[in-house]
């Protein structure tokens, strides 16, 4: 159902691949069922972030492509010629990543966890969007969940109750970019949000766990405040988690009613 690369072939003939628009950027496609009950106008776009990028999404992007949706997920490809490792860039490469793919018809509704939410965020200062669903989402001073994510290992991130046939270790410690020049480059004080509350603009969720090590409810609090969202209930999705920060990697994210099923709920009531 999913395509990924140049050369991939996508099994609807109305359907299109995005292409390669940097060195190390690549886009998968997941286009609306033929047996959807009717097209929707707004995409939805999942971004890239520390250890995690389309692989992450799919299952979701295949939910949502049943309902009518078209969905793209930022992807990394090889490595730039003459790069000794594979690694995130900036905040500013990340946000002009978006840029590229969503440049073209309607605003999409984005989907990001982590790091990632602090870049749709700052990519939301100067792009427009239909919605945006943030996932253990890092609050507009990212100081403190930063530190901690600098300073843990990839088993610390990953959940108690880990969902086996989705992550492979050993991949995510060979083939996922190095995160650091991001992590330290979204913690510079220039890279302070300057953002409106999109509670007044657009249908936020949030979407967080009670055991995430990196994202404490004091994080969670100072984004709700400075969104304006703390006395809106509809816009929060809490679950208990197993003591991780990747919440896809949770087995909760695919069982059914589960995590992914209430974020493709909410983004089906709402589009």
């Amino acid at each position: 159902m999913i395509a990924r690369g140049r050369s991939a072939k996508l099994r609807y003939p109305d359907a299109h691949l995005l292409a390669r628009y940097t060195s190390n950027v690549t886009v998968d496609l997941c286009p609306p069922y033929p047996s959807a009950p009717f097209e929707r106008t707004t995409p939805v776009l999942f971004l890239r972030g520390p250890w995690h990028s389309s692989w992450a999404w799919r299952s979701t992007m295949e939910r949502l492509s049943k309902l009518g949706f078209e969905s793209r997920a930022l992807g990394y490809s090889n490595k730039p010629q003459g790069a000794s490792v594979l690694a995130l860039g900036t905040v500013d490469d990340e946000v002009k990543a978006i840029a590229r793919v969503s440049s073209e018809g309607t605003p999409p509704i984005l989907v990001a966890h982590g790091v990632g939410s602090f870049v749709a965020q700052k990519y939301l200062e100067s792009h427009p969007a239909c919605g945006i669903v943030m996932i253990a989402p890092f609050p507009p001073y990212p100081d403190a969940p930063l530190k901690r994510l600098v300073g843990a290992t990839l088993i610390q991130l990953l959940p108690d109750d880990t969902n086996q046939a989705l992550v492979d270790l050993e991949r995510l410690v060979k083939l996922e970019p190095d995160p650091s020049g991001l992590l330290r480059d979204a913690a510079r004080p220039e890279n302070v949000l300057n953002l409106e509350p999109l509670g007044r603009s657009m249908e936020v969720l949030l979407v967080s766990t009670h055991t995430d090590p990196m994202v404490t409810l004091r994080d969670l609090n100072a984004l709700r405040n400075w969104h304006e969202l703390l006395d809106d209930e509809s816009r929060d999705l809490t679950f208990d988690g197993s003591n991780g920060h990747l919440t896809m990697a949770e087995a909760a994210w695919e069982a059914p009613g589960g995590i992914s099923d209430r974020i493709v709920d909410w983004i089906d009531r709402g589009f």
